[in-house]
């Protein structure tokens, strides 16, 4: 997905939603799967993507494996045990969840069962162009809240 800051804004915007969540946590766990250390010339990161994006190696950002993640680490951690390991873990489940999103539903859309890509082409005028003007980090947690509410978008 985009940068840091629109992790770090989406956090915000959701926190008005879950009032009860440890604010500092959650955030730190929005940001952290892009805390990776990187290389000297940032091609590679410790640890690797792959590694903090629940992913197979080669696998773009709409093959994140959200749910093993839920699974291993949130499912079972209740709020009123640990507000804060929960609230970090959230917000990590939140990032994963915002970059699928971004991948699936902003890098590219389905259009006449073709992928389109967010740049201009003569066929078919580009996605942001499209949404000039929109609050992307509203539009993402729309859908985010949405997603969680169990209602499809």
């Amino acid at each position: 997905m985009g940068t840091w800051i629109s992790h770090l804004r989406i956090a915000e915007e959701l926190l008005e939603h879950f009032p009860d969540l440890d604010e500092v946590t959650f955030t730190f766990g929005n940001l952290s799967p892009d805390s990776g250390i990187p290389n000297a010339d940032w091609t590679e990161f410790d640890p690797p993507k792959e590694v903090t994006h629940f992913l197979r190696r080669g696998a773009g950002e709409d093959a994140i494996h959200d749910l093993v993640y839920y699974e291993q680490y949130l499912a079972n951690i209740k709020p009123e045990d640990d507000i804060q390991l929960y609230s970090f873990r959230l917000g990590y489940f939140f990032h994963l969840i915002c970059d699928i999103l971004w991948a699936r539903r902003i890098a590219t859309t389905r259009s006449r069962n073709s992928r389109v890509s967010l740049t201009k082409t003569p066929e078919e005028p580009s996605l942001l162009s499209k949404m000039t003007g929109m609050d992307w980090i509203s539009f993402m947690c729309g859908i985010i809240l949405k997603v969680i509410s169990g209602r499809s978008s």
